[in-house]
């Protein structure tokens, strides 16, 4: 998690504790309104340290190295939104969300966790919608599908559609993987479907993932004033937990991948979830399960997992032989001139770290094998495009009418077929460019002679 910063909205974090020490980037007291790096709000739900209890799950470093967070390396940036007894109005979770929003370029705040759960909702829930709006922002929003009762719905803000929402699974008390379950304590989906077809769609499948909600041993928080100090197995359990894991496996997939935006990151945690039960709504989708959405989270499997992208290379202009995504630096291309090779590499879809884009030509004419000049690693913009650049200066020998290829390789890519095109250039001898410079400077030493050589080295050149 080194350089992604985790907005927890919570109860306040004891960020005292060994384990949390050095880690409070900014805060925001949702009771005070106020907010930065002079306001630390402190976890006052004595004998329950909810806020506490999910900084550990996610960014906790123990000194002794016995108890780990997630993301050890995250920063902490700590909204405090519930009383002593863990209730909070909608107003004051909405406002809090919107400072998150507002703030999270100046603090660097890429995950949001909200451990939290109202009522079953269909999405439309003010919650859910600043939720909505704040991943919309580009920030990575997870939160808790909530706890029973009612064991069915998904509560706002868990029910919003860009919503990373997380249901609870146990883990039998064993390491293997296979025999962990459905835990009943968290509520199950899809959420409520929305009017007027009240008929269940893709976003109403939540929860996304499963992660594990139950005997979590975790920083314990202390009284108000005190620092936090040792670790427990927490008394509670409930979807409050999962989340906070899934969150910090999000912190490491945007360590790896800075560049990712929410819906790739939710797309990677869904595709690499070890998948439980039976679709639920096959023709909806294949493998969401009303109990474990896609499968129980996977940190490695998402982690190392190559974000889908659709890369390509613009091709030739119908008509032509030519792309308008492949040029070089300068003309005329001549044979020893340094010069550069050119070529826009656009993502149609989502972001794409380290494609690799091969430069080729055909040296000895048309119908030739492609030989090739030169590569380059580009990492493209999710919808946008980036320019791959490598040096090129024409051998002796390669004058003449020639072919250029770019091709851009990408492991993730499910439509390669777009992803080479071609360029026409005239590579012109290197004694064109000692004739041009040899007769500019004749020009220049015989400008205004009576004899007229100027004027004929113009024209002839």
């Amino acid at each position: 998690g080194t350089g992604i910063n985790v907005a927890i909205i919570d109860s306040g974090v004891d960020d005292a504790h060994p384990a949390l020490a050095g880690k409070f980037v900014a805060g925001y007291d949702g009771f005070t309104k106020l907010g930065g790096p002079g306001v630390n709000p402190d976890d006052d739900m004595v004998g329950w340290y909810h806020g506490t209890a999910v900084a550990g799950i996610i960014m906790g470093n123990d000194p002794a190295q016995q108890y780990m967070g997630v993301a050890p390396n995250a920063g902490l940036v700590d909204c405090k939104i519930f009383n002593a007894t863990g209730s909070s109005p909608p107003s004051r979770t909405v406002s809090t969300i919107k400072w998150v929003m507002q703030n999270a370029a100046q603090y660097n705040i890429r995950v949001c966790n909200l451990s939290i759960g109202g009522f079953p909702d269909d999405g439309t829930d003010v919650m859910a919608r600043a939720a909505d709006a704040l991943a919309a922002s580009g920030v990575v929003v997870v939160a808790s599908s909530g706890n029973y009762p009612p064991s069915a719905g998904i509560s706002s803000p868990g029910s919003g559609d860009n919503v990373i929402c997380v249901g609870g699974v146990r883990d039998n008390g064993t390491i293997i993987r296979s025999d962990d379950l459905y835990d009943s304590v968290a509520r199950v989906g899809p959420r409520q479907p929305k009017p007027p077809l009240w008929a269940t769609n893709f976003n109403d499948l939540k929860p996304e993932v499963t992660a594990y909600c139950r005997d979590i041993t975790t920083c314990q928080g202390s009284n108000p004033g005190q620092s936090g100090a040792g670790f427990w197995q927490h008394p509670g359990s409930g979807s409050s937990w999962a989340t906070a894991h899934v969150s910090g496996v999000v912190a490491l997939i945007l360590e790896k991948y800075p560049g990712l935006p929410p819906a790739q990151v939710d797309n990677m945690l869904r595709t690499n979830a070890e998948a439980r039960g039976t679709a639920t709504f096959p023709t909806v989708d294949p493998t969401w399960n009303y109990m474990y959405g896609w499968g129980i989270v996977s940190a490695a499997g998402a982690v190392n997992a190559t974000p889908q992208a659709d890369v390509s290379v613009t091709g030739w202009v119908p008509g032509t032989w030519n792309s308008k995504s492949i040029w070089a630096g300068h003309y005329p291309v001549q044979v020893g001139d340094p010069n550069s090779l050119n070529a826009r590499i656009s993502s149609n879809s989502a972001f794409a770290p380290g494609v690799n884009v091969l430069f080729e030509v055909q040296r000895t004419g048309w119908g030739t094998p492609y030989s090739p000049i030169g590569s380059t690693t580009v990492n493209v913009p999710g919808g946008g495009s980036v320019v791959a650049t490598i040096p090129y200066t024409p051998p002796p020998g390669s004058e003449g009418h020639k072919c250029f290829r770019v091709t851009a390789t990408y492991s993730a890519d499910p439509n390669p077929a777009n992803n080479s095109a071609r360029e026409n250039m005239d590579i012109e001898p290197a004694f064109k460019a000692s004739r041009l410079a040899y007769a500019l400077a004749e020009n220049a030493e015989n400008a205004g002679h009576p004899d007229g050589v100027g004027a004929r080295a113009d024209r002839r050149f």
